[in-house]
């Protein structure tokens, strides 16, 4: 299948391609064109003319435009999720629930917005930024595309969306709901890439007023580079939220129900998902049980074959995470650390990696690390549990943590840690709440209101 890139409102098919291989077959699933820099310029310049008559939509219009959006979106739920789940190697299942389903809930809550809002509110005018620049990676493409770019255009903004190679269906199912409802052209348009001097031209060009990415934090620090470089000449605004791995926090006494829900957040996608578990934090007294409940887990796993299945051993999506998950096991078995489930031999694909726990070593800084986006993992066994925030807040990110416990026993540890968000017994990639993380998982404006200070400019009456 060809995918297109979705300009001035149509599909433009490009001279040079790349390919997107489907993650269970390792078959070409879409031949994806790639924009050259005079496309980007061309869809910038449609962008800023779209721009001039979409910021002076009433709010009641966009609304109409949100109610539309909502039925359709509702309507391709069945292709939403299949698409979604092939490009990522995840189960339908879980693509309904962490994807679909959340994606559902932040287009109501922006209804809500819309439907509370006056021109004057708190004293306060809001007016549209302009175009922005929205970079998606490719985990859960579908939800964050609709958190971040139908926040931007009700608030009168038209956007680039640039999504991951890896994802490509996310604009591919997304321009077909646009022109279902006859968005008007320039409003919202899509671009795929793999030339670095188009995505460099997409974060500095003066036309766009704004740059939202999600993605690695090498990705990250880049991007911050190139619009530093040309902060004489202009700023823009700027939303970072990076790649990160989260702590999985368990106080609960260890069942097989309670193992399979902790695991899973650890198994599904591999870590190779932002939400994903990095390390296990239980007490010495339940360490024995929570051992046996793992190994028992991994015997049971069987590959993920196609997105029909619901098992949680998922495929890699990218070489790069085989290579890391090779060298850093290499470094754990020179540390002699103590390997579970490692010594099971199984036959299985190269981009199906064994799942590997390890408990804490002297040497394994490396493992720790929660941008190892690999299905390498740390159990740590603490004596006090209160001890639990000084040994993971030594991360370098700061996104989430999934805690399992009654809320008056993990109180004050949930109170000291360094992270963004935590979800109590569940894992928090099920949250409903829209995440604005700490430390290396952001920088800039972490708002993502249709009427916040990211996607619109406020005046305040004095």
């Amino acid at each position: 299948m060809k995918i297109e890139n979705f300009i001035n409102g149509e599909h433009k098919s490009q001279t040079a391609t790349f390919k997107k291989l489907n993650p269970f077959t390792n078959e070409i699933l879409y031949t994806v064109a790639s924009a050259s820099v005079l496309d980007l310029v061309q869809t910038i310049q449609f962008g800023q003319k779209a721009y001039s008559e979409w910021k002076q939509t009433a709010l009641i219009e966009r609304l109409t435009y949100l109610d539309k959006i909502k039925s359709e979106y509702i309507n391709s739920k069945t292709e939403i999720i299949k698409s979604e789940s092939t490009d990522q190697g995840l189960p339908l299942q879980f693509t309904e629930s962490a994807n679909y389903a959340i994606g559902l809930n932040i287009i109501d809550k922006l209804k809500a917005e819309l439907n509370q809002n006056s021109d004057i509110e708190n004293k306060r005018i809001y007016s549209a930024t302009g175009l922005i620049a929205i970079i998606l990676s490719w985990n859960l493409s579908n939800r964050l595309f609709i958190e971040r770019t139908l926040a931007a255009i009700m608030a009168g903004n038209t956007v680039v969306i640039k999504c991951s190679s890896m994802a490509p269906s996310t604009a591919q199912v997304w321009s077909q709901i646009f022109k279902k409802i006859n968005l008007p052209p320039g409003v919202v348009q899509f671009i795929h890439t793999n030339e670095q001097s188009v995505k460099d031209l997409l974060v500095t060009h003066p036309g766009i007023k704004a740059v939202s990415f999600v993605g690695t934090l090498k990705n990250s620090s880049d991007i911050l580079k190139k619009v530093s470089s040309i902060s004489f000449n202009q700023f823009k605004k700027i939303q970072i939220a990076t790649g990160t791995k989260n702590a999985a926090i368990v106080l609960t006494e260890p069942s097989e129900n309670l193992a399979h829900e902790v695991f899973d957040s650890f198994m599904i996608g591999q870590g190779q998902l932002a939400w994903n578990s990095a390390r296990l934090f239980i007490t010495e007294k339940n360490a024995a049980a929570w051992g046996e409940l793992l190994v028992n887990y991994l015997q049971k796993q069987k590959r993920l074959e196609s997105p029909e299945q619901n098992n949680t051993w998922t495929p890699i999506l990218k070489k790069s995470s085989i290579q890391t998950f090779n060298e850093i096991k290499k470094t754990a078995a020179e540390d002699q650390a103590k390997l579970i489930f490692e010594n099971q031999i199984v036959s299985f694909p190269e981009n199906y990696l064994l799942p590997t726990f390890t408990k804490d070593m002297s040497n394994c800084s490396a493992l720790q690390q929660d941008q190892v986006m690999a299905p390498l993992y740390i159990m740590s066994e603490v004596k006090y549990a209160f001890d639990i925030p000084k040994y993971s807040n030594v991360s370098y990110y700061g996104h989430g943590a999934s805690v399992w416990s009654e809320f008056s026993k993990a109180e004050k540890i949930i109170s000291n840690l360094d992270v963004g968000q935590v979800s109590l017994n569940q894992w928090l990639v099920y949250s409903k709440i829209q995440n604005s993380a700490v430390k290396q998982s952001a920088f800039g404006q972490q708002d993502y209101h249709i009427f916040g200070d990211f996607f619109s400019n406020a005046k305040s009456l004095s």
